[in-house]
């Protein structure tokens, strides 16, 4: 019959219901079929069990096909794209037995139907009667008058025996019928349009939402215990970390309904509009919990519940109250659970915050490196990869990265291994995504958690064999910056907590900057760098107000290094008593109180603190004079950089804050001859003495250095033309001419013989 052309319309009026299938009568004698026959037609992504009558019309090319019973094509017999329809003839005998699922309108009428089972069979026997049904058939009762006096909109058949062992069996009035579960359209709709999203890195807070939706259904239990159930759950988190897509999760694997409130969705323009609205969605929620449980899904909730405050209008404040006062009617015994979502919890208003509404609260944190490892392994499951991709690497390379910013990195990996992908005329040879295709789409995301900083997050890699002499300076940076952030179990191990800030103070020129891009580079960790001038603002309170959002985007990409580049402007010494305060006293104590950890918001943690709330909660003895160590070590670490440490804060020097201070000094004979290899491994170099230059550029920096060489580059290109292909010593030469040194001997004593701990004491 497949090679025939047929096309499948739509019944006549009065076929429908009856499961009816007409077709022409020669396709019948083709099919070697009689009035009555069975068959089944395979068409698209669906099969369905018909009865075969001819056509009223002679020649008629269509297969007008009644689709009561349906059911989901295997493997095997999907035909998407084809639009010729597959009959085959089966063979049926009477049914003995069929276990059924019946779906009904309303779900009022769930419970009393639940109460008369032995009624409902006799019923479901009398709707279902002579209908010829296969195992995991969905019947469709929408055009059957008897069904819908009983309130039946279809059933679906989850066992079925017959007296041949026939796959196709017809109900007869000697059919045992028995009733699997009594549930409304909407739940069955639900579930068929339900598809499972696995979440990788949440198995925390999936575990505490599924403990706290199944609750709901031992309420004898709670009941007993004079308990009250939790009525609302607020899931908070950073932006992109799969809070709508955990609630959904939940759903599916405790069979609950949700109902989702988007919140500006639900804002009216009229008065009292969006009150109506949110009275409506409450509403609906609670009678679909009366068939099982049921999630409230009212995601942006702080757009819905701003805190209260000269800025927030009439209609947000009722709004405010209106949904308050729904959170406290809802019954003891009721089996919804209203969930909300934020990224910005400190802008909701406390009054919804208390227990009693929403009791407990879920954080989603920054995914750990285990927890990355997992959801890269999930987003990366469909993809055909190479078996050079190492996800414990990406998983390293990827701090600070959530669920969303790990799916769009797969994504845009899959996307450079499509674009070599070649296409012939016959195949497609099928390039798979390596690590070469991680590595450059690793340069192209930014995490969401940096977007729309104020900070730069751009870090050009920088080697330390990049870096040209200062052997002991670097030592000390390794082990200041690097080590910390690389072996934390060590430290731990030790009792030596991580140092919170390290200042760099030298003459100008002498690499400070870069030595910071190098330790980032090596610890592999989330570099942010500010710039006074972002940070200072015509606006009372909005230079203040950039950096703690600065330092509470470095705490969320912990382990990170937050890079202060020339401190003093920022941070310098304070005024006499009886100044008035300016922006820059203003910002020094907005800085030290983020270095001391007092400026964190409890809704800000990302790292938690081994607190006495803790010990006690996990079983511990609190001592009073007990030291309380960090559980976790990765932490943030402020580096700063100056050329004038006597104008910095004595407040900023003391430990605790700049734990080590170092001194970066102008580059010896030796460090200048090295400065200069690594320079000149770039250019094409004839006849040129390092050692010699080194001696002639006593006083100069790493800069001086990098642009002497820069302009001997250029002398070449002047003096032998541009097609000139090699720099000489002579250009070098020439060039001393030109370039002078930045410091002189004056300046280097002045540095040498600057006493930290004097400029303390002043």
């Amino acid at each position: 019959m497949s090679s025939l052309t047929l096309e499948v319309c739509p019944c006549e009026g009065t076929d429908r219901g009856t499961q009816r299938c007409r077709l022409d009568v020669e396709y019948m004698k083709i099919l070697k079929a009689t009035l009555g026959t069975f068959v089944k037609i395979c068409y698209e992504r669906d099969v369905f069990i018909c009865t075969l009558w001819p056509s009223k019309q002679i020649g008629d090319p269509c297969v007008r096909l009644d689709k009561v019973v349906m059911v989901t094509a295997t493997k095997d017999e999907v035909r998407e794209g084809e639009t010729v329809p597959s009959i085959e003839v089966i063979n049926a005998s009477p049914c003995t037995y069929i276990k059924v699922s019946v779906i009904v309108k309303e779900i009022s009428q769930v419970k009393k139907l639940k109460l008369m089972l032995k009624r409902v069979e006799k019923h479901c026997r009398n709707c279902l009667l002579n209908l010829c049904v296969v195992f995991k058939a969905e019947v469709n009762m929408e055009h059957s008058k008897l069904a819908q006096c009983y309130g039946f909109s279809g059933f679906v058949i989850h066992a079925c025996s017959s007296q041949r062992n026939t796959v196709a069996a017809v109900v007869s009035e000697d059919t045992e019928i028995e009733i699997s579960e009594v549930l409304s359209k909407e739940r069955f709709e639900l579930r068929k349009s339900r598809d499972f999203c696995r979440l990788g890195g949440v198995d925390k807070p999936v575990r505490d939402l599924i403990e706290i939706v199944k609750l709901s259904e031992r309420y004898q239990v709670v009941k007993s215990m004079f308990m009250e159930f939790p009525r609302g759950v607020l899931l908070r988190g950073p932006p992109g970390c799969g809070k709508t897509t955990l609630v959904k999760q939940v759903a599916c694997e405790c069979d609950a309904f949700i109902v989702t409130i988007n919140g500006p969705e639900i804002l009216g323009s009229h008065p009292g509009e969006s009150e109506e609205n949110l009275r409506t969605m409450f509403e609906r929620a609670c009678n679909l919990s009366e068939e099982g449980s049921c999630i409230l899904f009212i995601d942006e909730i702080d757009s819905l519940c701003p805190k209260k405050g000269s800025g927030i209008s009439s209609a947000e404040s009722r709004l405010t109250c209106q949904l308050v006062a729904l959170m406290d009617g809802i019954q003891s015994r009721s089996r919804l659970t209203v969930i909300g979502a934020t990224n910005q919890p400190h802008h909701l208003d406390p009054s919804v915050r208390r227990p009693g509404r929403f009791d407990r609260e879920v954080l989603i944190n920054i995914p750990t490196d285990a927890e990355r490892l997992d959801i890269l392994k999930v987003h990366s499951s469909c993809l055909p990869l190479d078996e050079n991709v190492d996800f414990r690497q990406l998983s390293i390379w990827t701090k600070g990265y959530v669920g969303a910013d790990l799916s769009n990195l797969c994504q845009e990996a899959a996307y450079l291994a499509l674009a070599e992908t070649k296409v012939s005329q016959n195949d497609k040879e099928i390039t798979r995504v390596a690590m070469k295709h991680f590595r450059e789409a690793f340069g192209k995301i930014v995490p969401s958690t940096q977007r729309g900083s104020d900070a730069l997050v751009d870090l050009k890699p920088v080697s330390w064999n990049d870096i040209g002499g200062l052997e002991k300076v670097k030592g000390q940076i390794m082990q200041a910056v690097e080590w910390p952030m690389r072996y934390p179990d060590a430290f731990r191990r030790m009792g030596v907590p991580q140092p919170r800030g390290i200042l760099l103070y030298g003459p100008p020129g002498c690499c400070k900057t870069t030595l910071v891009r190098a330790a980032a580079t090596a610890c592999q960790a989330t570099f942010l760098s500010v710039s006074s001038a972002h940070l200072f603002s015509p606006f009372v309170g909005d230079a203040e107000r950039v950096v703690s959002e600065v330092f509470q985007r470095t705490r969320m990409g912990a382990p990170a290094i937050l890079f202060l580049d020339e401190i003093d402007a920022v941070a310098g010494k304070r005024s006499e008593a009886g100044r008035q305060k300016g922006v820059q006293e203003r910002l020094l104590s907005t800085l030290l109180n983020e270095m001391d950890g007092v400026g964190v918001r409890v809704d800000d943690k990302v790292t938690t603190t081994m607190g006495q709330h803790q010990r006690i909660a996990e079983g511990q003895e609190a001592h009073q004079n007990e030291t309380m160590t960090p559980v976790d070590n990765s932490s943030v670490l402020v580096v700063a950089a100056t050329n004038r440490p006597d104008l910095v804060d004595e407040a900023l020097l003391r430990p605790g804050r700049f734990d080590r201070i170092i001194y970066v000094p102008s580059p010896d004979k030796e460090a200048r001859q090295q400065i200069l290899d690594v320079h000149m491994k770039k250019m094409a170099t004839c006849d040129v003495n390092t050692e010699r230059l080194a001696e002639l550029t006593e006083w100069y920096t790493g800069a001086d250095l990098e642009n002497l060489c820069r302009e001997a580059a250029l002398l070449a290109l002047t003096q032998d033309g541009i097609d000139a292909v090699k720099v000489t010593g002579n250009h070098f030469t020439d060039a001393l001419k030109t370039v002078k040194a930045s410091l002189n001997e004056s300046l280097v004593k002045q540095y040498h013989q600057l006493n930290i701990l004097s400029i303390k004491k002043k």
